[in-house]
């Protein structure tokens, strides 16, 4: 009777030392998949550093447009400037170039002006390259504003792109926050598990000379 005690003590003993070789076994696979995990979000880790690289890269450019605009707009209201007082010569110049014109007429008419009329025509000539001149001005102000369109545009991209680009890393970095404890909440538990079994003595199964019973 007693042997056959000895036997179930045995047994459960055996027992006892499976079970607890397969939680250390679990607990090696679980430490094996956050090990993965933890690997995993290093990789996402060094992803976010080159977005964010990335994203410096477009601050930069975006810096580097504004800059661009900047110097596009003052270059554009000096050109304004000039078109304003072009256009005020331009006027000027019309209501000369209409009494030029008079004059040539009653000069062409009269026998012994032609001194005159050359002159005239001179003036005429002259008050006719003025008025072209205000026209290019004009035109130079036209493309001027169509470029400083572009550069704006490109300055809006940009700027999208950077914020677009910024929401993903925060969101990113949210997900490996809310896995990083995650993983914390399932180490502690299997660190603490394999503390015990380090701690715990686990019996011999069988003594030296004993007999199994069944």
């Amino acid at each position: 009777m007693d042997e056959l005690n000895i036997c179930r003590e045995r047994g459960e003993g055996l027992r006892r030392a499976l079970d607890e070789v397969y939680a250390y076994a679990y607990a090696e696979a679980r430490i094996l998949a956050l090990q993965s995990k933890e690997v995993e979000l290093k990789d996402k880790s060094f992803a976010l550093e080159e977005r964010a690289k990335k994203v410096v890269a477009l601050e930069r450019k975006a810096d580097g447009f504004r800059v661009e605009v900047e110097a596009k707009r003052k270059e554009l209201n000096f050109l304004r400037y000039q078109v304003e007082i072009s256009r005020g010569e331009s006027n000027a110049e019309g209501v000369r170039l209409s009494e030029v014109r008079r004059l040539v007429e009653e000069c062409e008419g009269r026998d012994g002006d032609s001194e005159e009329a050359e002159r005239k025509l001179k003036d005429l000539t002259l008050v006719q390259d003025k008025i072209e001149g205000c026209e290019k001005v004009s035109s130079e102000v036209v493309s001027k504003e169509k470029e400083l369109e572009v550069v704006c545009k490109k300055i809006d991209l940009r700027e999208q792109a950077v914020i677009s680009v910024n929401n993903d890393m925060m969101e990113a970095c949210q997900r490996m926050e809310t896995k990083r404890k995650e993983l914390e909440n399932i180490q502690k538990p299997i660190e603490k598990h394999n503390e015990q079994l380090a701690s715990a003595e686990i019996a011999p199964a069988l003594a030296p000379g004993t007999v199994l019973c069944l």
